[in-house]
């Protein structure tokens, strides 16, 4: 009995150390005061180590982690955090990259969907590997594929200009 006590007493001694709360544990979470933007960790300024004594303090008095954050947040305000808490506004700024990625991932999916269905032409590797005659039948197949749209555009345009030359003609008139 007395040796099973005496090896828990030894195991505990060794894990409640690792366990204990320190002041790095802290400061690499909150940003120093004095107007560096640095997380207290690394900063090298008086005000630091001013927040570290008061942190120290705080842990000497027996305060868990959460306990100091939230008296350093209700001291400094929220803006002394490194990493801002997932509620509210700040839970939005936490999503956006990913509403951003799903956007982005979206609309480059509609755009190469998009780009399937149009119809290119002539791969210009193939033309150079294509005989002269090849070159003009291929050439006239494209015409003619286009020569449907380029008819519709004649004929409105005569439509238009037979428009044009009548009422020229009943202005010449008066």
């Amino acid at each position: 009995m007395l040796k099973n006590t005496l090896l828990s007493l030894v195991i505990v001694s060794l894990i409640v150390p690792t366990l204990a709360l320190t002041v790095e544990d802290i400061s690499k979470d909150i940003y120093c005061t004095c107007g560096c933007n640095m997380v207290l960790g690394n900063c090298e300024c008086e005000t630091q180590t001013y927040m570290m004594n008061e942190i120290q303090t705080m842990i000497n008095k027996g305060m868990t982690r959460e306990e100091i954050i939230k008296t350093l947040q209700e001291t400094y305000g929220e803006q002394i955090l490194a990493t801002p808490p997932k509620k509210g506004f700040n839970l939005a700024l936490w999503a956006y990259p990913v509403i951003g990625l799903i956007v982005g991932a979206s609309v480059i999916f509609v755009l190469s969907k998009r780009r399937e269905s149009v119809s290119w032409y002539t791969d210009p590797d193939e033309v150079l590997e294509m005989s002269e005659e090849d070159f003009l039948k291929l050439e006239k197949e494209e015409f003619e594929e286009k020569g449907s749209l380029h008819e519709k555009y004649e004929k409105l345009f005569e439509k238009e200009y037979e428009k044009f030359k009548d009422a020229r003609k009943s202005e010449e008139e008066k």
